[in-house]
């Protein structure tokens, strides 16, 4: 067939001639695989090396002009003129052997190895598999070859899965494989073979007969025999005609062109200029078309290259000679990668370098990891470190969404387990994989979100930094931008206070949040938000400052004639819905609408320094309310109601006594009562005298002359008597 430009293409290919088939198709995957590709604009069929043949549709097909240059005679022994055709092929041994039966993924792809006169159907071990499905089948013959009776067929436009092989008789070994889409033969595990290889036509001089009006006449095979050669694989052959011409630095050249300018194109591409027109011409085109074939051996070569990994190992030191190495062991300076003492002391480990590998794939990944903030910022933020914020980062690495959560300590699994899951579902994604390092804590939080999200039906799975290494690119990252977008909105707020908030306030939990809302939904990267390439639209709500004292409207409920408009702080925006996060001075409340006011922030003093409702004790509700995080049990006391029943008397319990006790409380209690009222009385001076005694004899005793002490009570003299030991 003729070039766009008048050049002979000759493709090699085995078709089907006869009474009944005047237009043979060809196979458009053998074309695919020598280099040729469709050209939807010029219409045309392309190759790599050049070459474009144009293309004509009939009935929605592609249909090329060309000629065929050899006719074989083929007699088919079926009585009906037709038979179905099976190829050998070399299967694999993991392919053969294995257990009898069906080997399938949760997809329905796999193998199956079955002894049996029919088709299998896969439909019978799997009926609830959905998506596109192909079946290739392979059965042993009596010769104990294999054939591929059924390759890559669509399972749904299959008529009958059970049917039994056409021709055969008898029980045999069958080989069934499933999948997803069209594989190569080796990706399945045999590969074809062919047993007759063709001869490729060589056109004898002279070029194709023609009647005397130049038409093409056709061939007898009976009366013109042409012998052919073998031809490589992969080679690609282009007859010249003495009409065919090839293009030399910009010049046209053809076998009758001038010598002079034939041998300066054998000059060009630095080639002998020696012989006649048509030696130097054909020494141009052979040169030409070797290019080519280096061309479509190294795309070749490309293609496999794609189906191929290739491991990598660390590199292996090689000791020195022996006298360097003596030297070296009397210094050990420099470090020496091949010293077993310098690697065992001095060695580093491997850079942690940013590979970039949680963008790459399909799967998205959700990187999370804790952090600490300190608002002085002197010493590097530590568990131990009072007054710092503990918080939980979590980044998508499809779409650079964020999410920063304040936790009072990291013993709020819960807490941690419903913001990392609702982050996920929030952004739609089905299939996950969740990083983090090889902290305790947050392994713990790890494998809680990965069995919730099992539980769930969502696929989801575990990736970990390397062993002693806390490195996680993405949440590092983010952890980053929300500290510094945090201290910043913390700096605008202590401006307008004139004073510093330390990092135990509640102001600081609100900031790291609404620092991570702000960058997911006004950071640019790659050309768009996160936000943007989340939910496929920009962000264009309304927004205050943080910390800025607002008016905040306030549904009133039942009382009807409270004001619907309260002062309060803002503290940022909720997470699932367009609703401004206040703090109106007792507790956090959700509004719909706001109204800034010109106004001193120092005057709302007592706001900023009394707010104590962190981020973590609550959580977006529905409508205007804000629900708590968790419910606190509140702790209720004994009664102190009397039994009414009557009560068992205990054994213990010595009534008499008791009453004893009780008339001498009450005899007591008259005395300083009666004692108390004389005091009052300034008539009684006795009393009053009797009272200063009373003081004097409480702070030292009264001793007769023989050193016995007394204790006057109530005016009885009483003698403490002394106890001697003999």
């Amino acid at each position: 067939m003729r070039d766009i430009t008048g050049k002979a293409v000759l493709i090699r290919e085995r078709v089907a001639v006869s009474s009944m088939v005047n237009q043979p198709i060809l196979c458009f995957g053998h074309l695919l695989e020598n280099g040729w590709c469709v050209d939807g604009l010029q219409q045309a069929l392309r190759h790599m090396a050049g070459a474009h043949i144009p293309t004509e549709l009939q009935n929605k097909s592609m249909v090329l002009q060309g000629e065929i240059r050899m006719l074989r005679e083929e007699f088919s022994s079926s009585a009906g003129g037709f038979h179905v055709r099976a190829i050998q092929a070399e299967v694999m041994d993991y392919s053969v052997q294995g257990t009898v039966g069906w080997e399938l993924d949760d997809f329905g792809s796999g193998i199956g190895r079955h002894f049996a006169d029919r088709f299998q159907d896969p439909t019978l071990i799997r009926p609830g598999v959905s998506g596109p499905l192909f079946r290739t089948t392979l059965i042993e013959g009596d010769d104990k070859k294999w054939y591929v009776v059924q390759l890559c067929e669509n399972v749904p436009d299959l008529i009958q899965l059970d049917a039994e092989f056409h021709e055969l008789q008898g029980r045999r070994s069958v080989i069934t494989i499933l999948t997803d889409g069209e594989k190569d033969p080796m990706v399945m595990g045999f590969k074809l073979m062919d047993d007759s290889p063709e001869r490729f036509p060589v056109q004898p001089e002279g070029g194709l007969p023609q009647d005397d009006d130049g038409q093409d006449v056709n061939i007898d095979v009976a009366e013109m025999q042409v012998e052919g050669q073998e031809i490589p694989v992969g080679q690609i052959v282009v007859h010249a005609d003495p009409d065919d011409e090839i293009t030399v630095n910009g010049t046209k050249l053809k076998p009758t062109s001038t010598l002079a300018a034939l041998r300066a194109g054998c000059a060009f591409y630095n080639l002998s200029s020696s012989g006649s027109k048509v030696k130097c011409f054909q020494r141009m085109a052979e040169h030409q078309k070797r290019l080519e074939l280096e061309m479509v051996m190294a795309a070749a070569k490309d293609s496999q290259r794609e189906l191929e990994r290739e491991p990598h190992a660390p590199p292996t030191a090689e000791p020195p000679s022996e006298l360097e190495q003596a030297k070296h062991r009397l210094t050990h300076l420099p470090y020496a990668n091949w010293c077993r003492s310098c690697l065992m002391h001095c060695a580093r480990p491997n850079r942690h370098e940013r590979t970039g590998e949680s963008h790459e794939g399909s799967i998205p990944t959700i990187s999370f990891d804790f952090f600490y903030t300190k608002a002085d910022g002197q010493e590097e933020p530590t568990e131990e470190t009072p007054d710092s914020v503990l918080s939980l980062i979590i980044v998508c690495s499809a779409t650079g969404f964020i999410s920063c959560v304040p936790l009072q300590s990291k013993n709020q699994l819960h807490h941690m387990n419903r913001e990392l899951v609702q982050f996920i579902q929030r952004l739609g994604h089905s299939d996950v994989v969740l990083r983090c390092d090889n902290e305790p804590a947050i392994l713990q939080l790890q494998r809680l979100a990965t069995k919730t999200r099992q539980s769930m039906g969502l696929k989801t799975r575990m990736d970990n930094s390397v062993a002693y290494d806390h490195g996680n690119s993405l949440a590092e990252n983010g952890i980053a931008r929300v500290r510094q977008l945090a201290a910043s909105l913390m700096h605008q707020l202590h401006g307008g206070l004139g004073l510093q908030l330390s990092t135990g306030s509640a102001i600081w939990t609100w900031a790291l949040r609404h620092a991570a809302w702000l960058i997911s939904r006004f950071s640019v990267l790659r050309g768009a938000t996160p936000y943007e390439l989340a939910f496929g639209r920009q962000y264009k709500e309304d927004l205050c400052e943080y910390g800025e004292p607002v008016y905040g409207y306030v549904h009133p409920g039942t009382n009807k004639a409270a004001a619907r408009w309260r002062r309060a702080l803002f503290l940022g925006k909720a997470v699932s819905q367009n609703s401004f996060v206040l703090f109106d001075g007792q507790s956090i409340v959700l509004s719909k609408s706001i109204r800034r006011i010109s106004t001193t922030w120092r005057s709302h003093l007592a706001y900023y320094l009394h707010c104590k409702c962190y981020s973590w004790q609550f959580k977006p509700g529905f409508g205007a309310r804000i629900l708590p995080t968790m419910k606190k049990a509140i702790p209720q006391s004994a009664s102190f109601e009397v039994p009414l029943a009557p009560i068992e008397s205990s054994k213990l319990h010595d009534p008499e006594a008791e009453a004893v006790i009780q008339y001498a409380e009450q005899e007591i209690k008259a005395e300083e009562e009666q004692i108390a009222m004389s005091l009052n009385d300034p008539i009684n001076v006795h009393a009053q005298v009797q009272q200063q005694q009373r003081a004097q004899l409480q702070e030292e005793p009264t001793v007769f002359d023989d050193g016995q002490p007394v204790v006057e009570w109530f005016g009885y003299i009483i003698l403490k008597p002394q106890v001697q030991f003999l």
